[in-house]
């Protein structure tokens, strides 16, 4: 225990000195925050504290097996999700410290009936006593759990905007850097001019003209026809 004091305070000291620490220690200066944290501990304390309870008074003191203590155990998991969820629709009517001090009572009838609970007096009492104790803890949970991330939200804004700003900076001058810097060579060189954009085509002037001569005249001579006029079916094409 001593070692594990002496590690947690090694622990807080560091995250103290840290640019970005694990455990922002600031949130404990809210009030609301750390109400909240205290309340939802005392309540997962209890809840979790009882379901072992009754786990073990159901499997040694009963001698139920695994599975039926399981299925007997099922009414309070099914409270819990109930009072959950039951939750917003009564923070609608009434404040959610009302609520949650509501919650708290109930807790505490459903743990009266569980002190009455012996080894012969079945299992109506365990079960009613469990359910109630659920339906009162679920919405102290819930309630304390959104309070919690409510603060935590408010005193990070700051850093979660200036965050998003450097993302943000990042990022542009990012793609910024992979755009092309300037408009693409009309005549590229080298070796791969003339496969990507560009293609060269190459126009050679027909043969009998790559000296500037042209054969129109002796073509017209040979067929006895005017140049530009059809060849005649029986006279072959001199070209």
């Amino acid at each position: 225990m001593v070692a594990g004091l002496a590690v947690g305070v090694v622990f807080l000291r560091r995250q103290r000195t840290l640019t970005d620490p694990l455990l922002d220690l600031r949130l404990f200066r809210s009030p609301a925050f750390s109400a909240s944290l205290a309340t939802y501990l005392l309540a997962i304390l209890v809840v979790f504290g009882a379901f072992l309870f009754i786990a073990q008074y159901l499997q040694l003191v009963l001698g139920f097996g695994p599975l039926r203590a399981g299925l007997w155990m099922l009414p309070e998991a099914v409270g819990f999700v109930v009072g959950s969820l039951a939750a917003p629709l009564l923070v609608r009517r009434a404040r959610p410290g009302l609520v949650m001090a509501g919650g708290m009572a109930l807790a505490a009838v459903g743990l009266g009936l569980l002190t009455q609970v012996e080894s012969g007096s079945g299992l109506a009492v365990l079960v009613a006593g469990s359910v109630v104790l659920s339906l009162g803890l679920a919405p102290v949970v819930t309630l304390a759990t959104d309070r919690i991330v409510q603060v935590t939200a408010t005193i990070s804004a700051t850093i979660a905007i200036g965050v998003a700003i450097l993302a943000a900076v990042v990022l542009r001058h990012v793609g910024a850097g992979a755009q092309p810097q300037g408009p693409p060579d009309p005549n590229p060189s080298g070796p791969c001019a003339g496969k990507v954009g560009v293609v060269k085509v190459s126009k050679a002037p027909p043969p009998g003209r790559e000296h500037g001569h042209d054969d129109t005249g002796a073509t017209a001579a040979a067929t006895g026809r005017r140049p530009g006029t059809p060849p005649r079916p029986s006279e072959p094409d001199a070209r």
